[in-house]
């Protein structure tokens, strides 16, 4: 299971989220990074490239840790693989998150501003499918989050949602080669 979240893609993901008629009212609010313009990020300054660092790493500061990931990421094979009673799920779920979490396989955050920016120099798409893209990943997230519950173990429907969850491609794959830290997902 791939375990990288495409910075890039999780900006992109949320900007198309809203393009697409998405909640604005949800929370957390999508994430924005303040850039305005029409080029490609490659073609940006300097400065608005650490902008869009600045303001991702701040924006999945406040709104998505290293938990929500894991428990993203092991919900779904939970209720596959757990067993049929809340309690085998959950005793699965908890397992394989501290798993998830002990061998340090994904981290949405930006740990190096000037590898962030670096990344950005040949991201090609524009900032507003940047943003989009990010919204997207972190719609995944919290989605998964918010649907589906090992209560539910062994219920045929929770277990087919799981099987698509486990089956979703990135939607944002071209960007996440291309931009970077940014556009990597941490599930997808």
């Amino acid at each position: 299971m791939k375990t990288t979240f495409p910075h890039a893609c999780l900006f992109g993901v949320l900007a198309l989220a809203s393009a697409c008629g998405g909640d604005d009212t949800r929370d957390p609010p999508p994430y924005e990074s303040g850039v305005k313009s029409d080029a490609p990020v490659s073609e940006l300054s300097t400065e608005d490239k650490r902008k869009i660092c600045e303001t991702y790493g701040a924006h999945i500061d406040a709104h998505l840790d290293l938990n929500m990931i894991a428990r993203a990421v092991c919900l779904p094979t939970s209720l596959l693989l757990g067993g049929t009673t809340e309690q085998s799920c959950e005793e699965y779920l908890n397992d394989c998150t501290k798993n998830f979490l002990v061998t340090g396989n994904v981290d949405a955050r930006v740990h190096d501003e000037a590898a962030c920016i670096a990344s950005l120099d040949t991201c090609a798409t524009s900032v507003v499918d940047l943003e989009g893209c990010v919204n997207v990943n972190l719609d995944f997230v919290y989605d998964i989050l918010n649907r589906l519950s090992c209560r539910r173990a062994g219920d045929e429907s929770v277990m087919s949602e799981a099987r698509h969850d486990q089956q979703a491609a990135s939607v944002c794959s071209q960007k996440d080669q291309t931009c970077g830290q940014i556009a990597e997902s941490p599930i997808l």
